[in-house]
């Protein structure tokens, strides 16, 4: 007699549990449901179960988790490989002001009285701009790995942050104006990676709805809140080409793209992303021109004032 059993004939009551049996040399997995039998007195005399095999079951949600797994990594591969240009110039940026500084550095200490305060001074610049170029590696690092990270506390405005971090020169060179709206503490439980690749893709889209658009009229605005109803809303915005209104419905369809050398997967794979976190996902027309993408996920603290900042 099993542990569930006895459970069974202590309490007489019905139970479910989730077993496992080896079978044929295989380890198969079971729901059962175990209920008592009784005589036609009411007394308890014994057991009887159910059983579902689960293993195949199973089997096909761990593969199909797996491909989910590799296809989002293609996809944050993809999307960081169409900003590389942009990342080397963001890193060069910071490694050529520390070599510029540890050089004047050298010529203070090469005179016979060093301005101790000088020195100081070009040390807390190496400092800076060493960190700055730390975050920029780490950034990358964690959005192209394949590794399937914890589900933690997410800071959005950090993670928005962090992101921008990574695109900052593609929006300079191609002359875009970024706004950022963000509700401080505004938190929400995720796997960090994975919010970020929502992210880049959504910015991505819209970098390339703009392309065509004036200097002067290329806006792009990211904005994160609390809703009335408890959940983080994040949106990202633009004034780009816009999408006809008949197409909104088929944005998150497999391979269907306006895009001329789109592969017409990243917004199924954000969906499938956001969806996985309990979120859901959709884009709306602008009043004028362009459109907004917007995500939201399962909130996790108080809301704060918003801030608003210009880039």
């Amino acid at each position: 007699m099993s542990v569930h059993d006895s459970d069974v004939l202590a309490h007489a009551r019905t139970y479910q549990y989730e077993e496992e049996a080896e079978i044929d040399a295989r380890t198969h997995a079971y729901t059962s449901f175990k209920f008592p039998l009784r005589d036609l007195d009411g007394s308890v005399y014994g057991t009887c179960a159910v059983s579902m095999d689960l293993t195949e079951l199973r089997d096909a949600q761990r593969e199909a988790h797996a491909l989910r797994q590799h296809i989002w990594h293609a996809d944050r591969v993809t999307r960081t490989g169409q900003i590389s240009a942009s990342l080397a110039h963001e890193l060069n940026q910071p490694l050529a002001a520390i070599l510029s500084n540890a050089q004047a550095g050298l010529r203070f200490l090469a005179r016979n009285e060093a301005d101790i305060s000088e020195v100081r001074e070009i040390l807390s610049d190496i400092v800076r701009d060493n960190r700055r170029a730390s975050t920029v590696i780490a950034s990358l690092r964690a959005l192209v790995t394949r590794q399937e990270t914890e589900r933690v506390e997410l800071d959005i405005a950090q993670t928005v942050h962090e992101l921008i971090a990574l695109v900052r020169s593609e929006l300079a060179e191609r002359h875009i104006q970024l706004s950022t709206v963000l509700e401080p503490n505004c938190t929400a439980r995720g796997d960090k990676s994975q919010i970020q690749q929502v992210m880049l893709n959504l910015v991505m889209n819209a970098i390339d709805a703009m392309a065509d658009q004036p200097e002067a009229n290329k806006h792009l605005t990211v904005s994160s809140k609390r809703t009335e109803e408890g959940s983080i809303l994040v949106s990202v915005r633009d004034n780009g080409c816009g999408v006809a209104k008949e197409n909104l419905p088929r944005m998150f369809d497999s391979f269907w793209t306006t895009k001329q050398h789109g592969m017409g997967i990243g917004l199924l794979v954000c969906r499938s992303i956001v969806e996985s976190h309990q979120g859901a996902i959709w884009i709306e027309p602008n009043a004028q021109t362009g459109v907004t993408a917007y995500f939201t996920l399962p909130h996790g603290g108080p809301a704060q004032p918003t801030t608003e900042t210009a880039h």
